[in-house]
């Protein structure tokens, strides 16, 4: 295995996808083929999609300088990272679930179907703009959760814990079946109800001033 980076031209790209296609050999081998390293194997067959259109495009097949086209994966990355600058500058604690859970919402509104916002996506979301996990410091006792992701050498800090609440109960009956799942607030028909029927939900609704379980309701 060559030790020293060695700069690829399109044209050598193209070979690499070629005997990596029809020869079905593995990155160390590919690398021993090529002189070339584990790394830059796995970034030429990754990138090997758009190496084919400019190998049809481009005239200069000798080229080691082709700059490729910002990737699907970059386009989530920015946006992503905006949300989370944004939404740390205003005290509210993200968890790695949450950011997860952004990125495929961006991925949706942006057509990318086959995106997964995976534990190694997150891992390197985190390594790439500097993230860390922290205690979140100042009123301790009232912040809930505990713990966000925020920048490395940043102060974390947060307020009181929010005091809404919703109580939701998911069960299913002696036979498997799953019941129709019942959701407790603290108003008849809150304001997100407006021109809503609580009836006409697909859940249960019921409430009462601390939107908790009573007997009565559970024995109902």
């Amino acid at each position: 295995m060559a030790s020293k980076r060695k700069r690829l031209t399109l044209k050598e790209k193209i070979e690499v996808i070629n005997v990596a296609e029809n020869e079905k050999l593995s990155l160390r081998d590919l690398g021993e083929k090529f002189k070339i390293s584990k790394n830059q194997v796995s970034n030429v067959l990754k990138e090997k999609e758009e190496i084919k259109r400019l190998w049809i495009t481009n005239s200069n097949e000798n080229s080691k300088t082709v700059k490729f086209r910002k990737t699907e994966g970059e386009d989530i990355d920015q946006i992503v990272f905006k949300w989370f600058s944004a939404i740390g500058g205003k005290n509210i604690p993200v968890s790695g679930v949450l950011l997860q859970e952004k990125a495929k919402e961006v991925a949706d509104s942006l057509g990318l179907q086959n995106f997964k916002a995976s534990n190694g996506w997150l891992e390197k979301f985190k390594l790439r703009h500097n993230v860390t996990f922290k205690t979140v410091c100042g009123k301790k006792n009232l912040v809930l959760p505990n713990k966000t992701l925020c920048f490395k050498g940043e102060k974390c800090s947060g307020g009181k814990s929010s005091k809404e609440r919703l109580t939701v109960l998911l069960c299913c009956n002696s036979e498997g079946e799953f019941e129709v799942p019942l959701v407790i607030g603290k108003a008849k028909k809150p304001r997100c109800f407006k021109n809503i029927n609580p009836k006409t939900l697909s859940v249960q609704w019921y409430f009462n001033r601390k939107a908790w379980m009573t007997q009565n309701i559970m024995i109902e």
